[in-house]
C-alpha cells in the first residue's frame, strides 16, 4: 500500500512538471512570435518614415526653387538627378539631388564645376530615385527605400519650367 502512494505521488509530480514545461514552452513561443511581429512593424514604420521624409524634402526643394528654368532633370556621372539652378551674388550654382550607394544625396556646387557622385552629402537611406516629366508642368517622382516598392508621387510646378 505504501508503494502505491509513492507511485501516485510521482505520477502527480510528473504531471505537474510536464504541465509546467508545456506552459513554459508556449510562453517562449509567444514571446518569440511577439518579438518577430514587433521587429517587422518597427521596420515597416521606419521605411515609411524615410519615404515620407524624402517626399517632404523633395516637395519643399521644388517649391522653394519654383522659378522659370530653375528646375530640370539632369545627370551626375550618368545617374539621374534633379537639378536646381540658382544665382547667388551674380554667380550660378546648381543643387543636384540623386540616389547613390543606397543613399539620397544632395550636392551644391558651382555651375562651372563638374559634379561627382561621391561629393554629395548623404541625407537618407534610398535605393532608387527617378524623375519623369509629365504634361502640364507635372513632375513624377519615384522613391524606393530598402524594403519597399517604388513609391511615386506627382508635383506640379507653378512656373512650368520643366
Amino acid at each position: 500500500m505504501h508503494n502505491m502512494k509513492e507511485r501516485k505521488h510521482s505520477i502527480e509530480d510528473l504531471f505537474i512538471l510536464v504541465t509546467f514545461l508545456v506552459y513554459a514552452i508556449a510562453l517562449l513561443l509567444f514571446a518569440s512570435l511577439g518579438a518577430t511581429v514587433y521587429r517587422t512593424v518597427t521596420s515597416g514604420m521606419q521605411q515609411h518614415q524615410i519615404q515620407r521624409t524624402a517626399e517632404s524634402y523633395l516637395r519643399e526643394k521644388i517649391r522653394q526653387n519654383d522659378r522659370a528654368d530653375a528646375i530640370q532633370i539632369g545627370e551626375v556621372e550618368g545617374q539621374q538627378a534633379l537639378q536646381i539652378t540658382e544665382q547667388i551674388k551674380g554667380k550660378k550654382y546648381v543643387t543636384y539631388i540623386y540616389a547613390d550607394e543606397g543613399m539620397l544625396k544632395e550636392l551644391f556646387i558651382s555651375a562651372e564645376k563638374e559634379p561627382k557622385l561621391q561629393d554629395g552629402t548623404a541625407l537618407l537611406e534610398m535605393q532608387n530615385l527617378t524623375f519623369e516629366e509629365e504634361g502640364d508642368g507635372y513632375l513624377n517622382i519615384g522613391l524606393q527605400t530598402e524594403q519597399e516598392k517604388m513609391h511615386r508621387f506627382l508635383i506640379r510646378k507653378r512656373s512650368n519650367s520643366l
